[in-house]
């Protein structure tokens, strides 16, 4: 009976020592360099957040993203969501946050953002949000902190690892997500114009 005791003790511990490392990998941020795409854009000037996580997905999101942007003549600055990431959001036409989805909620580098800027001055919002296979909560949570930090949402769209980005396209779901993203940035871009 003791070390059957010992036995769950211990397993206890070591599952709470993981997912005590993995809430830490996933809440800490990231710092990368601040890069600028087509620094002679006339449409309009983009600044691009993303959380790495704890997969490329979303540096991949907004590389597509910004490529849809790029294209349609947009400067486009990119880094990712820190302390160190641009805070003068007033500067841009339009900020794009690359939001992960831990525990059905955004991540964490992105809510410290939002309240570090505290408002966002009416600035327009697009929220590119990866998730497993459900983001409905994610979703609604991002609206509410951008909308509650002062932001205009102009569109969150979801893109998910485990679940078809759709359902009738036989093609991997990956480059589905890829693709969505650039059709995004045109979206994006029309709505704004």
């Amino acid at each position: 009976m003791h070390r059957r005791r010992v036995v769950v003790i211990a397993s206890l511990v070591v599952f709470g020592v993981a997912m005590g490392a993995l809430q830490f990998a996933i809440e800490r941020e990231t710092v990368r360099a601040v890069e600028v795409a087509n620094p002679d854009g006339g449409a309009g000037h983009a600044l691009v957040l993303y959380h790495p996580g704890l997969s490329d997905l979303q540096e991949a999101l907004s590389d597509a993203f910004v490529a849809g942007l790029v294209e349609r003549d947009w400067r486009v600055t990119r880094t990712t969501t820190s302390a160190s990431a641009p805070s003068d959001v007033g500067a841009y036409d339009l900020l794009a946050l690359g939001v992960h989805t831990y525990w059905w909620a955004p991540d964490g580098p992105t809510r410290r953002y939002l309240a570090r800027i505290g408002d966002l001055g009416g600035t327009p919002v697009a929220v590119l949000l990866s998730a497993l296979g459900a983001a409905g909560r994610a979703e609604e949570r991002s609206v509410d902190w951008v909308t509650r930090h002062g932001g205009r949402v102009v569109e969150v769209r979801p893109f998910f690892v485990m679940r078809p980005n759709d359902e009738t396209d036989p093609r991997p779901n990956r480059a589905v997500a890829l693709e969505r993203a650039g059709e995004l940035a045109a979206a994006v871009d029309t709505a704004l114009r």
